[in-house]
């Protein structure tokens, strides 16, 4: 066998042909090279001529010269391109043509490019041999990006034969014992993988961060202008963490079955059917996905079936439930949630409600029984503030109407009609989302608001919300309107560190809660949303409102008006006028 010669570059076309450079042999320099991959024939172009090295024939070349005895090119530092969709750098490895087949090994890292993903190796080696049969065998860590997420798999290994890839998971400590084999099969355009106990923390979509782990199988196949896939199994402690959507986590264990069709060339993802089940509950969902011209449009429904409220309420994850301890349900609820959402043009986004729900409640929950009147709420700050009745508590009965209605006017304009949700503000908040693509606005009612402050953490999540939801049901079902918008008042944030009326218009105005204009009942209403950034907002001398706190306040008023609780001649005169501030909070 000759001696190994040093490869520097090579370059593929789309037809497997490459061309070599920086190679060196006995006979003298080349000028070109060629190598057909799938023939495994070796062209390479000298000064004096061709020499064309064939496994298969043994014939005389071009040049007179007859092929038999092995050749090796060893490969050093060595990049390799395929039409700009594959690229990969070989640190290492040796092509030897024999006779007998060829045997090719290689060590270094790679990349495959479409218009959808890339796949990157990294920690790749893999040995080729061609006789009467193809075989590569090897192993590498493999990361797959989309614009939507991105998977892991460490220490993959694989083996082609017959143009049919088997690949299976080699378990490393970082991801426990979990496990995937599986082929893969260009020829049939076809896939199937099966999941055991494989941890999901090696998923990532669009910086939200699964845990948990699936036990499952997938099938992928090709129909015509569709691929198609087909997918069951059992999702085990699943999270999701997103600085977006929560920041602590709620554990399912849901069992799932679904059929996806994809199309590449309208780039169309529908999923139908798709069934999940946890515990007792079954949800249908249905998903169709559009990408056109980077317009990006999706139509989601969830269905629920007749199903017992109390099964329902188990369904929720034990983090959901601890905080609703003792809570028993009678009656069925059943409904769909319909939406479609067009992420270029968010002002057609839709949001649809279409509930069915008989859901009574034979007891209530031990430490948030929302039937019984609490004395006193502690503020995120730690202090203890009084909900009944107390010095410093401000009855609603002793406030001017135009207080009140302020708030409901800024905060919750259908307060006094709806149930406790408002399914008009949620289609608006997530108009506002998809608008923004992240998470800025929530949508809940002055009754959400307060049974947050109640009962519930500061911190965002998915339990906290879902307690919310069913603390909310029962509030509403136990409390008169007047009752919940009375608490309100005596617990919402006006400005640091201080709550509820009787606090806010000692600080603001140094005057009692039941001597509040108009306008400053409108000023006060206007801080809630973010009420220590409003108190900044103050010009230096702390009597005139930087603009956007006076805008902010005129459509308190504004709105005020439209509701019918001013004439619009009051709002015209107020917007008018300067408004007189105590006290302010400052910049540091």
């Amino acid at each position: 066998m000759s001696k190994p010669q040093t490869v520097r570059d090579i370059d593929v076309g789309i037809d497997g042909n490459c061309t070599i450079t920086g190679l060196k042999l006995p006979q003298g320099r080349f000028e070109t090279a060629e190598a057909n991959i799938f023939s495994t024939q070796l062209k390479l172009k000298l000064d004096n001529g061709v020499l064309d090295i064939s496994r298969s024939s043994g014939r005389p070349s071009e040049s007179g010269s007859k092929f038999n005895r092995s050749v090796a090119v060893e490969l050093s530092n060595t990049e390799l391109s395929w039409n700009s969709t594959m690229h990969f750098e070989i640190d290492k490895g040796v092509i030897e043509i024999a006779p007998q087949g060829v045997i090719a090994t290689i060590e270094g890292s790679g990349r495959l490019k479409s218009r959808h993903a890339t796949v990157a190796f990294s920690r790749l080696r893999a040995s080729a041999f061609k006789s009467s049969k193809t075989a590569i065998v090897g192993s590498a860590d493999i990361w797959a990006q989309t614009s939507k997420g991105s998977f892991v798999a460490p220490n993959v290994t694989f083996q082609m034969t017959q143009g049919v890839v088997q690949i299976a998971s080699t378990p490393e400590s970082s991801l426990t014992s979990g496990k995937f084999t599986g082929y893969i099969s260009p020829e049939t355009q076809s896939m199937e993988l099966e999941f055991y106990s494989w941890p999901l923390s090696s998923i990532n979509l669009g910086g939200s961060q699964l845990s948990g782990s699936i036990t499952g199988a997938l099938k992928v196949s090709k129909e015509e202008e569709f691929w198609v896939g087909m997918a069951q199994g059992a999702l085990t402690n699943l999270k999701l963490e997103s600085d977006n959507l929560a920041k602590t986590t709620t554990a399912i264990s849901p069992d799932f079955s679904f059929v996806a069709n994809y199309s590449p060339a309208e780039d169309f993802l529908q999923v139908r059917p798709a069934e999940v089940a946890i515990g007792n509950t079954n949800i249908s969902l249905s998903l169709d996905a559009s990408v056109s011209d980077g317009s990006e449009t999706i139509w989601l429904q969830a269905d629920l079936p007749s199903t017992s409220c109390h099964d329902l309420y188990l369904s929720a994850p034990a983090s959901v439930r601890s905080t609703l301890s003792g809570l028993q349900l009678t009656g069925r609820i059943e409904g769909k949630i319909k939406t479609s959402i067009d992420f270029d043009n968010a002002d057609s986004t839709t949001l649809e409600f279409d509930i069915d729900n008989d859901c009574q409640a034979t007891r209530e929950p031990s430490h948030a029984d929302t039937k019984t009147a609490a004395k006193t709420h502690t503020t995120r700050t730690g202090r203890k503030l009084p909900i009944s009745p107390h010095p410093q508590f401000v009855p609603i009965k002793t406030l001017p109407s135009h207080v009140y209605k302020a708030f409901v006017s800024g905060e919750d304009a259908a307060f006094f009609v709806h149930n406790g949700f408002d399914t008009n503000q949620l289609e608006r908040s997530l108009r506002i989302n998809v608008d923004q693509r992240k998470m800025v606005r929530g949508g809940s009612t002055i009754s959400q608001q307060l049974v947050k402050n109640l009962f519930l953490s500061p911190n965002r999540s998915v339990s906290r919300k879902l307690q919310e939801v069913i603390l909310t049901w029962r509030l509403e079902a136990n409390t008169s309107k007047m009752r919940i918008l009375e608490q309100y008042l005596n617990v919402i944030e006006l400005a640091p560190d201080t709550f509820g009326l009787y606090e806010g218009a000692e600080y603001w105005f140094d005057k009692p809660a039941s001597l509040l204009t108009l306008h400053e009942a409108a000023f006060l209403a206007a801080l809630t949303p973010a009420p220590t950034y409003f108190s900044k907002r103050l010009n230096e001398n702390g009597r005139v409102l930087q603009a956007d706190l006076r805008e902010r306040v005129n459509v308190i008023l504004r709105a005020m008006a439209r509701n019918g609780y001013i004439t619009w001649d009051d709002y015209r005169r107020l917007t008018t006028r300067r408004l007189k501030l105590h006290q302010v909070q400052r910049e540091a």
